[in-house]
């Protein structure tokens, strides 16, 4: 590692071992986006000359248990 991140690194401290519980309470649960259903969103609103915030972001629904879902619990 270079000098400059790792002086980032030490001056930021320690990462508290319940990181993402206190991120899950702070924003909700997790949210998995639908990245093939955002892309074609997107592809659709800009061919349309919409701007790419315009409409809503789909998601994979948090409680689906997917192969990757199931694995990821694992860690």
């Amino acid at each position: 590692m270079t000098p400059g991140p790792k002086a980032l690194l030490q001056a930021a401290g320690p990462v508290p071992h319940d990181l993402q519980a206190g991120l899950n309470r702070v924003s909700g649960p997790p949210v998995i986006v639908n990245a093939p259903a955002e892309w074609r969103r997107i592809q659709e609103d800009a061919a349309l000359g919409k701007p790419v915030t315009d409409g809503k972001t789909p998601v994979i629904i948090s409680g689906a248990r997917g192969f990757l879902r199931r694995l990821a619990s694992w860690f």
